[in-house]
């Protein structure tokens, strides 16, 4: 019988459920909004777990079958608001189906096989590519479509711009909402585009087509203790409380920051197969490493 891998504390991006201590479902909100078919923004800034949440999510709806989802991440384009809209267009519909693929779920791949290139040779199309590459696969698909669209920044504020402008168009003009995803989640930086788009003077308005745009918080004290009391549940390792209270401090409830103090209070100040308590002191020996090792992490956060 295999043994099962023990949880550890997370230095990458994306924390799992079987692999990491974490805090389950951060925000029922979104479960919320999916359920009532809208079209919604999740913003904050760097390693604060939005992609976590959505990656797991689509992991366990697509596993589940209650949905057909799609989690996909456009490359960087438009971000200086100027560029051709049918290229800016076309890269998001290829980021559509490029991503396909990586959900490794059956339906949705043979929904979009040769989905694009026939777009793409029909020249009676009315719509944009990535607006009708949408439709088609709502209506090719067995099961509500949901689509996650992380770090939607990266569209450009113009990209984003036109992309939420064809969506308000299609749900105005196009045609009943069942022939488009079901629901819609754009994950990323808000804040920061919409700052761009008015310094260049554009207008906002196509932001109104998002219901609702929700906010990750950091962790509060009692969500560290949680987490670290998991490590103690796992291994015997205790935090002290005035151990949580320092990382408190020097983390102010970031995630990513909460997990690297895990991994330098235990694996760095002492060893990784100590078992020893941890303790302000040595809370604040592992701050100062992360901040030693990770300053430029740190400022970017």
């Amino acid at each position: 019988m295999t043994k099962a891998k023990s949880k550890e504390f997370n230095n990458g991006v994306i924390c799992f459920p079987d692999k990491h201590y974490m805090l389950p479902d951060r925000l029922p909100e979104v479960r919320r909004l999916i359920g009532e078919g809208k079209i919604f923004a999740l913003e904050g800034p760097p390693q604060i777990g939005k992609s976590t949440i959505f990656i797991n999510l689509a992991n366990e709806m697509n596993a589940g079958g209650s949905a057909r989802v799609l989690y996909c991440r456009p490359p960087s384009i438009g971000g200086d608001l100027k560029g051709d809209e049918r290229e800016l267009d076309r890269k998001l519909a290829e980021a559509f189906d490029r991503y396909t693929g990586w959900c490794e779920v059956a339906a949705i791949e043979e929904a979009a096989a040769d989905l694009l290139d026939g777009i793409k040779s029909d020249r009676s199309r009315r719509e944009s590519l990535a607006i009708t590459w949408l439709r088609e696969m709502s209506n090719r698909l067995d099961k509500d479509f949901v689509v996650f669209i992380d770090n939607f920044e990266k569209l450009g504020g113009q990209g984003l711009l036109r992309f939420l402008e064809s969506l308000a168009s299609a749900l105005r003009d196009g045609g009943e909402k069942k022939s488009l995803p079901r629901s819609i989640a754009l994950i990323g930086e808000l804040s920061r585009v919409k700052r761009g788009l008015r310094a260049y003077g554009y207008s906002t308005s196509a932001l109104s087509v998002l219901a609702e745009t929700l906010t990750l918080p950091d962790f509060t004290q009692n969500e560290i203790e949680a987490m670290y009391s998991q490590r103690t549940e796992a291994t015997g390792q205790v935090f002290e409380k005035e151990a949580i209270e320092r990382a408190w401090h020097w983390s102010e409830g970031h995630p990513w920051v909460v997990n690297m103090l895990g991994i330098y209070a235990t694996e760095e100040v002492l060893s990784k197969k100590s078992r020893r308590k941890v303790t302000g002191e040595i809370m604040d020996k592992a701050a100062a490493l992360l901040i030693r090792h990770r300053k430029y992490l740190l400022d970017d956060i």
